[in-house]
């Protein structure tokens, strides 16, 4: 496996990308056919590469629910894509723990941003125009009550992701494009983010943050 994946980055490296997924498929069969066998290295990162790239289809999935008046289908819809949620958190729940570095920070990130989608859908909502003043009044009421109990918790979990991404970055020595994004929304939200200064570990590793499995911790 190793041999594989000095073999993709030598591709890589070549500008010869087309070539690098066939190799990719290898490391993958070898990987599942034998869950002893631990990839590390370059075979571990290009392996990463593809089991992260595979999430897209059902963050997608995820985005495409959207939230919307009238009352009856926006009910449906909060019940519908929290549990998008949830089934995506988990998923990058399961790339974080693969323990590449690299693509940890990336699901680490995009989870984050999956949170900050739902929170941002439900703030942007409209109430339609044609609701008569004592009709408005009440689903402002029903928004706000929600907002607290429901979203608010929504957000700040998504601010404890991006504050375990940006120290992770820091801890593991990514300079990734995802690294930077979560450091400076980190700072963003904290007022300062300060590098932790800790060593890095060999090849592996647990965030050891909180557990973004579930969206109703």
């Amino acid at each position: 496996m190793e041999i594989l994946g000095e073999l993709a980055k030598s591709f890589e490296k070549a500008g010869m990308s087309e070539k690098i997924g066939s190799v990719v498929l290898e490391i993958k069969k070898i990987a599942q056919a034998n869950k002893r066998v631990v990839p590390t290295g370059h075979a571990a990162f290009f392996l990463g590469a593809s089991y992260f790239k595979e999430v897209d289809k059902e963050r997608k999935k995820y985005d495409a629910i959207k939230l919307r008046f009238p009352e009856a289908d926006l009910l449906v819809l909060m019940k519908k894509k929290l549990k998008a949620l949830s089934k995506l958190s988990k998923t990058y729940d399961d790339e974080i723990e693969r323990g590449v570095p690299e693509w940890g920070i990336a699901a680490l990130y995009e989870k984050s941003t999956a949170y900050e989608t739902y929170v941002s859908q439900f703030r942007s909502l409209k109430i339609p125009s044609r609701y008569k003043p004592e009709e408005k009044t009440e689903a402002e009421a029903g928004l706000k009550q929600i907002d607290t109990t429901q979203i608010a918790p929504l957000e700040k979990k998504a601010q404890e992701i991006l504050s375990v991404c940006a120290e992770r970055a820091s801890q593991f020595h990514v300079i990734t494009d995802y690294a930077k994004k979560c450091r400076d929304k980190a700072k963003k939200i904290e007022g300062q983010f300060e590098p932790t200064g800790i060593s890095p570990q060999p090849s592996y590793w647990s965030t050891k943050g909180p557990k973004e499995g579930s969206v109703n911790e």
